[in-house]
């Protein structure tokens, strides 16, 4: 930016920022004749700006004097863009490290490869010990991928195939064998149209295959769990109601074919004696409530009426949000609950109009009673509770002239076998 007579008044130290004048003074010391590769210096433009210059010079005689031919040449534009690509190429390098991946450049002519550090590192090789190619990925796929992976590759290449993308186990360095997940792009072809560049990424898919065969596991634990439970199970979506999985005790309680009840709800086979059972179920989990133990009425496919006791959890099954029901058949403790109630009822109803009090008192000690049939009062005139909670009571009601024997029978009887 300066003129040619800017130019010539000046020093070339008043073309250099302050921090580089020592440099520039020992350089200068140093030059004793012939050509001087000086390297990367900076200049200041007029505007201000500081470029980045390489120098050369040579040393002359001009006009009589020791002089020096300089060879300034602006740099400062390649510089930036080599920085920018280093600066893009170390982010995409943390960027494959991140993701586990591996960068490969296929010469599809050649079958040679050119891969990332981090593509080597995912076998267990370091970057120096390596080739790579495409008859050496090949002989490293596992038997039982290679022939089908590698007809993906050549459909590929060969255009049968829209896209490539394939999974596979590699061997590695010692032996042992790793899943990746291998994805490319045909980026160069030829004058007359035959692919010649493959570029594309390895990713290593051993901790996702771990992940997934986890929960492969996982899930066949919990079937065998759900489907063996002798309580009857069901999963259904929380919005809809759309039964997801019911297990083989579900299916015998309610008298539904698995088939039938898999995708449809409990409304349309009509299980709840009360429709809106399942919504207020749903209602109280929402809520923050729980569910647990609940008793109510079912109905079997038969129509007929069954009660039930149920719990109820949310849950979540793929990604979806679900109910999870486990129900118990409690028809028959109702049932010898009822006979139980009349039973008793029965007997109440004898001992209340019975001509004698039936009582129980403990064996042992002041023989307290611990019963008194419910006609006490119209035979004795005393209510139950007062010799109940007054174990002597009784026996200071027997005529003095009694008690002795009374005392002697029960005991005789406390010990008879």
């Amino acid at each position: 930016g300066w003129s040619r007579e800017e130019f010539l008044r000046m020093t070339i130290k008043d073309i250099r920022p302050p921090e580089d004048v020592p440099r520039l003074l020992a350089n200068v010391a140093t030059v004793s004749g012939g050509l001087d590769e000086a390297g990367t210096w900076h200049h200041l433009a007029k505007d201000g700006r500081l470029l980045e210059v390489e120098i050369r010079s040579h040393t002359l005689h001009f006009e009589g004097r020791a002089a020096e031919l300089v060879l300034a040449h602006d740099v400062t534009r390649r510089n930036e863009a080599e920085r920018t690509l280093r600066d893009r190429e170390e982010r995409l390098r943390l960027a494959l490290e991140a993701a586990n991946q591996g960068l490969y450049d296929l010469d599809l002519r050649t079958g040679q490869a050119v891969v990332s550090p981090e593509y080597t590192r995912m076998l267990g090789w370091e970057p120096e010990d390596f080739d790579e190619s495409n008859a050496a990925w090949r002989d490293r796929l596992h038997p039982d991928d290679r022939e089908a992976v590698y007809r993906v590759y050549e459909d590929y290449v060969a255009g049968r195939r829209p896209d490539y993308r394939v999974e596979f186990r590699q061997r590695m360095r010692d032996g042992g064998w790793k899943w990746i997940l291998s994805v490319g792009r045909i980026q160069e072809r030829d004058a007359s149209g035959q692919p010649v560049r493959l570029l594309g990424t390895h990713t290593d898919l051993d901790a996702i295959k771990a992940a997934q065969a986890a929960q492969a596991a996982a899930t066949q634990r919990f079937e065998r769990l759900f489907q063996s439970a002798p309580e009857a199970i069901s999963v259904s979506e929380l919005e809809s109601g759309r039964f997801l999985q019911v297990n083989d005790a579900f299916c015998e309680l309610f008298g539904h074919a698995r088939e039938a009840v898999l995708g449809r709800t409990s409304l349309a086979l009509d299980m709840w004696t009360r429709a809106p059972a399942r919504d207020e179920i749903v209602a109280r989990l929402r809520a923050g409530e729980t569910v647990h133990d609940f008793e109510g009425e079912a109905r079997r496919r038969t129509g007929e009426t069954i009660d039930v006791v149920f719990s109820a959890e949310r849950i979540e099954l793929d990604g979806r949000e679900c109910l999870l029901l486990m129900f118990r058949d409690i028809s028959q403790r109702k049932r010898l609950e009822a006979a139980l109630g009349a039973s008793q009822a029965r007997l109440s109803h004898l001992l209340a109009r019975a001509p004698t009090v039936i009582y129980t008192a403990r064996a042992q000690g002041d023989f307290a009673a611990t019963y008194y049939s419910p006609n006490l009062p119209q035979l004795l005139g005393w209510e139950p509770g007062r010799f109940i909670e007054e174990p002597s009571f009784w026996l200071d009601h027997i005529h003095p002239d009694d008690r002795p024997g009374v005392h002697e029978a029960l005991e005789r009887l406390a010990t008879d076998d």
